[in-house]
């Protein structure tokens, strides 16, 4: 369960890094454009994405392409979250 929660706040921290360039960016250019998971991932390894796209069926394609289209920062939170939440400590248990 640690290492569920650790992950779950290194994609919370992420999430919150990816929205401060977001902002840096709107208060440079004056105009907010949030950077989509696509995006995101194509940048940090285009490999890869372009190898699981290769491989996913048409009829998952379509769904998998809308999820690229969401923004990065809102995404990773949100699974951030539901990791941490999953990952929790329950009351019943004792640390050792």
């Amino acid at each position: 369960m640690i290492v569920g929660r650790l992950i779950g706040w290194l994609l919370l921290f992420a999430g919150l890094a990816i929205l401060c360039r977001d902002f840096l960016g709107w208060y440079e250019l004056g105009a907010y454009a949030s950077v989509s998971l696509g995006r995101l991932w194509s940048d940090l390894h285009a490999t890869s994405l372009e190898a699981l796209l290769a491989r996913v069926p048409d009829w998952l394609l379509n769904t998998l392409s809308g999820t690229l289209a969401l923004p990065a920062a809102g995404t990773l939170a949100v699974i951030a979250v539901l990791i941490l939440w999953l990952c929790r400590r329950r009351a019943g248990r004792r640390r050792r």
